[in-house]
């Protein structure tokens, strides 16, 4: 079964390797204008390719990155529960172990438009934490019901709410990686360490999740103790983002020199949507096409 389903990540491995493009300037899919904005863009937010020491130890020592990290971790847990025991826990439910398996089909299907839609609707927004405040909720909702719904036996609203905890879970991760990338951009030093320190940590996840769950299981006999459990960390996780929002609307960090030294407009890439090239309306503000989009009210 692992083999069966490693073996597409490792044949569209191999097929990224030659249809994604290295950089905008390569990307056949643009227009050369698309090409040249987009290009402007990602040099407005690089200011050094270059490995830089200072970069790196600033990068450590900014609060935000260990933020990042830390709110990473809560909302990755619920994911790792997902993708680990959501087989387990549909099979608790009384079907066999090849039902249980088609019946997490509708749920990713689920889960891949509410992906889609929350993330688009946080670019055309140009907005990220609260986007993933009301993923998270989402997941936290989904938790609680499931986790009441195991106790007292109700397999058809507990197999419900595996739609409503996994909904969440999925753009809660891909929104808090893709809000660090907008907001720590000094260089490819600070973005390369941010995003290396933020995974890594966030991916711990991966041991203690099932470990907490096996426990829970072996002892109660349910995995409801466990998801309350999770429930709370998603809530953690909220209170973090709603501190870190506050924290980079003010423009920098205030454990950070390497913030300090930046024009803090750059810290409100937020909005600057991955490749999203649109056309400029005739009534905007005419603005050089290398300057990054900013919020109007400076959210991240």
């Amino acid at each position: 079964m692992f083999l069966i389903e490693g073996i597409p990540a490792i044949i569209l491995g191999v097929i990224t390797w030659f249809v994604v493009p290295d950089s905008p300037t390569t990307a056949k899919f643009l227009t050369p204008e698309e090409r040249e904005m987009a290009a402007g863009r990602v040099d407005a937010r690089v200011h050094s390719s270059e490995f830089s020491a200072s970069h790196f130890k600033e990068t450590l020592l900014d609060v935000r990155v260990w933020l990042y990290a830390a709110i990473y971790l809560t909302m990755v847990n619920t994911l790792y529960a997902v993708v680990f025991f959501l087989p387990a826990i549909i099979e608790d439910l009384g079907h066999s172990p090849i039902v249980s398996n088609l019946l997490t089909v509708p749920v990713y299907a689920v889960t891949a438009i509410s992906t889609v839609a929350i993330a688009y609707h946080s670019d055309r927004r140009r907005e990220r934490p609260l986007h993933i405040v009301f993923s998270a909720v989402i997941t936290s909702v989904g938790l609680i019901l499931l986790s009441v719904m195991l106790e007292v036996g109700q397999s058809g609203l507990a197999y419900v709410a595996c739609f409503i905890a996994a909904a969440g879970s999925f753009p809660s991760v891909i929104l808090t990686l893709t809000w660090l990338t907008n907001t720590i951009d000094a260089s490819s030093t600070s973005a390369a360490t941010s995003t290396a320190l933020v995974v890594s940590i966030g991916n711990l996840g991966g041991f203690f999740i099932p470990q907490l769950l096996g426990y829970t299981k072996t002892r109660t006999g349910s995995y409801g103790y466990a998801l309350m459990a999770m429930t709370a960390v998603q809530v953690i996780g909220i209170a973090l983002i709603l501190l870190l929002r506050r924290i980079t609307r003010k423009g920098a960090s205030p454990t950070s020199s390497l913030s300090a030294k930046r024009d803090t407009s750059t810290l409100q890439q937020d909005d600057e949507i991955a490749l999203v090239v649109q056309p400029e309306d005739p009534g905007d503000d005419q603005r050089n096409p290398s300057e990054p989009l900013r919020n109007e009210d400076g959210d991240e």
